[in-house]
């Protein structure tokens, strides 16, 4: 090519060269007899020498095939979409921002939920958890199946010194599959809650499934960041808020309880300390000799008052965190919500091809981007 001339006027970019239409020699030069796609990539240039495109952004696709020695305007089409990479991205957004967060949130604080019911012999978290890392074990395993057809199996992620933590996602993204099947399987052939290997099992369950959560999170916010996700740069910050979050809810769910059970603790050794000298004659049975014994329970009336405290404690304490749970479900879901909406919603990207300004001219032509 020669003779390159570029301008920008009102926002337009106009770049003009000169080459022939073909080099029959040379098989790596685009033939100007057929018509292709026009795609337009921004980068640098030092001295006329081009550098690579940038990676940041996709390239601008027309909507059709043009041939540059006829054509007049190109219908203004939009930079390729890739639907399997956004669907990839749903379905690891719900699986680790919704379901996990539930399932991790009602294993660390919610074992002391609804203990008075044992559906199938089994302790409601206990459902709750496993049909929540169920669910997000299935997104997972189904959007990295997504991930390996759009790509045509493993891939590199191409990067820049200024991001290479992009080049990680795909071995982290194994690696987090892998930690995804290995944990439920684990669960299978758990020890018996007798068994001296029970507590090893715990903290290998437990260290597994928090560091596959810590991971699905870090992974999330780099894939959004990936030119194919067309993602909003906001998406990123909505997954760094939600990791301030979650940390928030930590602290939130072990101090909040304490202070309030504090608080009724004290109103009731108040109210205690001013009925000290009475008696509550529904909480006693009397002997012939009028001598307090105990009750029809067989336990003696102390005992029976604190056994009533103690439970009502327990389930003002389970009301609270259960006040928490469903809290923190609805603000799980609404920046599952959000981000998938920063993900989904259609970039805006066109291009636009020029009239050609030579009078009909097959050795040169021109393209604007608008």
């Amino acid at each position: 090519m020669s003779d390159y001339k570029g301008s920008v006027k009102d926002g337009t970019l106009a770049c003009t060269f000169n080459r022939k239409l073909s080099y029959p020699r040379e098989p790596r030069v685009f033939d100007l007899h057929e018509p292709y796609y026009l795609m337009v990539a921004n980068g640098e240039a030092v001295s006329g020498n081009k550098f690579p495109h940038s990676y940041e952004t996709l390239p601008l696709v027309s909507a059709e095939k043009v041939d540059v020695r006829k054509i007049s305007m190109a219908r203004k089409g939009m930079g390729r979409l890739y639907p399997m990479v956004k669907t990839h991205g749903t379905a690891m957004t719900l699986a680790w921002m919704f379901f996990a967060s539930i399932g991790v949130f009602i294993s660390r604080h919610g074992r002391a939920m609804f203990n008075y019911s044992r559906p199938r012999n089994l302790l409601v978290w206990y459902h709750i958890h496993r049909f929540c890392m169920a669910m997000a074990a299935f997104l997972t395993c189904a959007g990295f199946v997504l991930i390996l057809v759009e790509s045509q199996g493993y891939s590199q992620i191409s990067h820049t010194p200024d991001n290479r933590y992009r080049a990680l996602h795909p071995p982290l993204g194994m690696l987090l599959v892998i930690l995804t099947m290995v944990n439920p399987l684990m669960a299978l052939f758990r020890p018996e809650q007798s068994s001296p290997s029970r507590p090893t099992f715990k903290w290998a369950h437990w260290g597994i499934g928090m560091f596959a959560w810590i991971l699905a999170i870090a992974l999330l916010a780099t894939g959004l960041d990936l030119p194919k996700s067309q993602a909003d740069l906001i998406s990123v910050y909505v997954v760094f808020a939600f990791a301030g979050y979650q940390l928030v809810v930590e602290m939130l769910v072990r101090v909040v309880p304490y202070c309030l059970g504090s608080i009724l603790a004290l109103c009731v050794e108040s109210s205690c300390s001013r009925n000290k000298n009475s008696f509550d004659l529904h909480m006693a049975n009397f002997s012939t000799d009028e001598v307090p014994s105990v009750t029809g329970s067989g336990i003696a009336p102390d005992k029976e008052v604190a056994a009533r405290q103690t439970e009502s404690s327990e389930r003002r304490e389970n009301i609270i965190k259960s006040s928490i749970l469903v809290l923190h479900m609805l603000l799980s879901a609404f920046f599952a919500v959000a981000v998938l909406y920063f993900l989904l919603r259609k970039p805006v990207q066109y291009v636009t091809s020029g009239n050609n300004e030579n009078g009909g001219n097959p050795e040169q032509s021109y393209a604007v981007v608008g």
